[in-house]
């Protein structure tokens, strides 16, 4: 009888313990659980915050990227200055064109200038309509050579034939260039004083600082990408 009543009672602990190690674990996770919301109400605090602050950053380079590397390609193309291709973009996008048709019009207003210089008649025929030759434009910078061809162009009197000359000269895109060049060399140099006054100055150096972090930028997102390619595999 003494027996049964020991066991009883051993059994009566045991359960007892049990149960109150049971509730004071599922107290403590309940302190736990309540702590961790706190912090992840912190911690989304803090990141809303670093957002808030981060974001305007990152837009931030993300332009002097794009627009740094943009024209530190369009000058390794054509041999402009980084400075000069930002004004003349900005004096064609006011004019209701773009920097992409502004920077193959350079390029092939070079092409005409390097063909008449190898005696092509076609591109000296093309230069001397314009009253110029490729011995006079030989000592000016390329967009010196397009400030002189656009200001030549904008005296041209008949629009169709000012089209066809436009077209001559700067390819198949030369006619959307066209409103830039309406006002000739005094209106392009007014439209590129206008950035400068903005507070446009964008070195060579700056331009290619632009292009060597957007390089840095595009490998190591590649590197996340290649992380999260192997990541996705194991699982």
């Amino acid at each position: 009888m003494a027996e049964r009543a020991i066991k009883a009672g051993k059994a009566f602990v045991e359960i007892f313990t049990k149960d109150s190690a049971t509730k004071s674990l599922r107290a403590i996770a309940a302190r736990f659980k309540a702590f961790g919301a706190g912090i992840s109400a912190v911690g989304a605090g803090m990141l809303a915050a670093s957002t808030a602050v981060a974001a305007p950053l990152a837009a931030a380079v993300k332009t002097f990227t794009d627009w740094g590397s943009a024209l530190h390609d369009a000058s390794q193309r054509t041999g402009v200055s980084a400075q000069a291709l930002a004004e003349l973009g900005h004096a064609a996008e006011q004019s209701g064109g773009s920097f992409e048709s502004l920077e193959k019009g350079i390029r092939i207003m070079q092409r005409t200038v390097f063909d008449a210089a190898r005696g092509g008649k076609e591109a000296s025929a093309t230069l001397a309509m314009l009253g110029t030759s490729a011995e006079e434009l030989k000592g000016l910078s390329p967009d010196e050579q397009f400030t002189k061809l656009a200001d030549a162009l904008s005296k041209v009197e008949d629009p169709g034939h000012r089209a066809a000359m436009a077209m001559r000269v700067f390819g198949r895109g030369g006619t959307e260039l066209l409103p830039m060049l309406a006002d000739g060399a005094a209106g392009i140099a007014a439209m590129r004083q206008e950035f400068r006054d903005l507070g446009g100055s964008i070195g060579d150096d700056a331009a290619a600082q632009a292009d060597a972090l957007g390089d840095k930028l595009g490998g190591l997102w590649t590197q996340v990408k290649i992380g999260a390619f192997a990541i996705g595999e194991a699982l």
